[in-house]
């Protein structure tokens, strides 16, 4: 959820930074969130505040001289999985297999109707596979 909001509202810092208005008031949002847009807004070096009351509440972001575009990060892609030395097995019938860990950390074989948010998959070759570090490896992979 933070970096959803943080990408969404990056982009839109740098598009105001680009265009002529000197102030840009943000949607209401809860405090975590507004504290979050504060952050990134001092990244930008723009002038931030908060306006409004309950529900209402909002950030004002404005322009300074010394207002300009932080490069762009990589943001975290949540937590990393590692389960250890635990091996999961698939089934040694079929040639391969179409494996997935999910940002939530479950761990499956892909199937065509498959609706969890992935994190990654591989296709597995070997028969079992482990994660470490949010990866799927195999035997013959150096990380194994």
């Amino acid at each position: 959820m933070d970096d959803e909001i943080l990408n969404q509202y990056e982009e839109e810092f740098r598009k105001f930074l680009s265009g002529k208005t000197k102030t840009l008031h943000l949607p209401p949002m809860n405090s975590y969130q507004r504290r979050l847009l504060h952050q990134l807004a001092l990244e930008f070096k723009f002038n931030t505040g908060s306006e409004g009351e309950g529900e209402d509440r909002h950030v004002v972001v404005s322009k300074t001289p010394e207002s300009a575009a932080p490069e762009k990060k990589q943001t975290n892609r949540g937590p990393v999985w590692s389960y250890g030395d635990r091996e999961f097995m698939v089934d040694s019938k079929r040639r391969s297999v179409w494996v997935y860990l999910a940002k939530d950390g479950s761990v499956g074989t892909l199937e065509p109707d498959t609706n969890t948010p992935l994190l990654t998959k591989k296709k597995i070759t070997t028969g079992s596979f482990k994660v470490k570090n949010s990866r799927i490896v195999e035997i013959v992979d150096p990380e194994w």
